[in-house]
């Protein structure tokens, strides 16, 4: 997660790929909360080479992992896959599907998420609604003690 708050998509990836199989090996990947923490990065990292123009098939594997995601049946897997289709969609899309990712981690109790997602949606539509956002997110994330919003969106948000 460190490469993609630093916006390192490809370093990410890579580390990623290398510790795959011994993920594997040592099954890991037969844990839930495991499986989903390595293929929310992977598709994490893969969206934002994507979206970077790095590549086509960062899309494919993106989506191929968000459907996994969704596959999981958890609430937590599900709005990670839903942000991830937000970041995938194309911009006349995006605005109602970050806001239908919102609502999913509104439903799984995962609040920064949901100030995150609200945070990049405002920036999408603009003028009064970014400011009026931006100053609700914004004190949010003060009263919380984070103040490196940007760098948090990178890495849980993608785009």
């Amino acid at each position: 997660l460190l490469d993609l708050y630093r916006d390192e998509p490809l370093e990410a990836l890579k580390k990623l790929d290398a510790a795959w199989p011994r993920l594997k090996k040592n099954f890991y990947l037969h844990v839930t909360v495991l499986r989903i923490s390595a293929l929310e990065a992977r598709c994490r990292a893969a969206m934002s080479a994507f979206r970077r123009g790095m590549g086509a098939r960062y899309g494919q594997i993106a989506r191929a992992d968000a459907r996994r995601l969704e596959r999981e049946g958890t609430p937590w897997s599900s709005a990670i896959a839903a942000t991830l289709r937000a970041g995938l969609a194309s911009q006349a899309e995006m605005s109602e599907r970050l806001r239908e990712a919102e609502a999913a981690f509104e439903r799984a109790d995962m609040l920064m998420h949901v100030q995150l997602l609200r945070r990049r949606r405002g920036a999408l539509l603009g003028g009064d609604t970014r400011r009026s956002i931006g100053a609700t997110t914004d004190q949010w994330a003060q009263d919380q003690g984070l103040s490196d919003l940007e760098g948090l969106s990178r890495v849980w948000v993608g785009f």
